[in-house]
């Protein structure tokens, strides 16, 4: 089981707003503060069986400066 690959989506409300593998998920969001529960997440296993949403905490998003 440890080895299982999953999928990770990320919503915001009923939104999808990002997806990726469990390691990788990318997702743009506006630079800014957003409080715990803002976002929740489900995994997706190989078989398509989906996960309880849960909540993700509380995420800063800085601006990142492109050189």
């Amino acid at each position: 089981m440890a080895d299982e690959k999953y999928t990770l989506n990320v919503f915001q409300g009923d939104k999808q707003v990002g997806t990726g593998d469990s390691a990788k998920v990318h997702v743009d969001l506006e630079a800014k503060e957003y409080p715990a529960g803002t976002f929740t997440g489900e995994l997706v296993n190989a078989e398509g069986a989906k996960s309880k949403r849960f909540d993700f905490p509380a995420v800063t998003v800085s601006l990142r400066r492109w050189l």
